[in-house]
């Protein structure tokens, strides 16, 4: 018998499921990771939903929870947040889809609650939507991925770094010689990891980097999360992402 619950979600992808009605996979604050088939309806009512479905939101919605079902019907959506900016600014909306696929990929078996990752998805969100300084915008996924490594526990150890130390990728932590085997960062590109963690809100906008060494970042801490289970599927978004900075 199916029960009610209230839930409070952030939507990470959409897709259509037949004439009005879409599949929506959510991080929700309650039950984790999960899937929920709501109905958009037609007219004014079906352009407000998509509105509201927009990935990344963050919204409040009754869901009918039936125990073994995977695919919960959701109504009675509601706004949380508005993040006006984040979905109105053309470049924000793709950084946005970036990190949702990230976050997604990161929660993909999380069946239970987890304030933290909780906590994580909705403040980033809402720092992405406050951004209003270019340079901020642009650095943004690249301190999103390093404070999801943090929160899944595989960031790099920058303890072990010293001057003209290499970077093992598959050990996470820097090295006076280079190892027999595995990828590793040179002491140039090593270097570079040791900023990441002095990368906050208040310090996006002072990092300084062309669009070649944003690409080069972006690519070796992806290959990190890929090292480390971070990341686990294709990012449709990562090739105009690539495009944009």
């Amino acid at each position: 018998m199916a029960a009610t619950e209230i839930l409070h979600i952030v939507t990470l992808r959409r897709v259509r499921y037949g004439d009005s009605r879409s599949i929506v996979t959510a991080w929700s604050r309650e039950r984790g990771r999960l899937s929920l088939v709501v109905s958009t309806g037609a007219g004014r009512t079906a352009a407000r939903t998509r509105a509201m479905l927009l990935t990344p939101s963050l919204l409040e919605c009754r869901v009918a929870v039936t125990p073994g079902r995977e695919l919960l019907p959701a109504s009675g959506l509601r706004p949380l947040a508005p993040l006006l900016s984040l979905h109105g600014h053309p470049v924000k909306a793709m950084v946005a889809s970036l990190v949702a696929e990230l976050f997604d990929g990161a929660v993909a078996e999380v069946q239970t609650p987890d304030d933290a990752m909780s906590d994580f998805i909705e403040a980033s969100m809402l720092l992405l939507d406050s951004l209003d300084n270019e340079r901020a915008v642009a650095n943004f996924h690249l301190y999103f991925i390093w404070q999801l490594a943090t929160l899944l526990g595989i960031e790099p150890d920058v303890s072990t770094w010293r001057p003209g130390s290499v970077f093992d990728m598959s050990e996470g932590r820097f090295r006076q010689t280079m190892p027999l085997s595995g990828e590793t960062l040179t002491a140039d590109e090593a270097r570079f990891v040791t900023l990441m963690p002095r990368l906050t809100p208040l310090t996006l906008s002072r990092l300084r980097l062309t669009r070649t060494q944003r690409r080069r970042a972006l690519d070796l801490m992806l290959g990190y999360l890929s090292i480390h289970g971070g990341v686990t599927r294709r990012l449709k978004s990562l090739e105009i992402m690539r495009s944009l900075f």
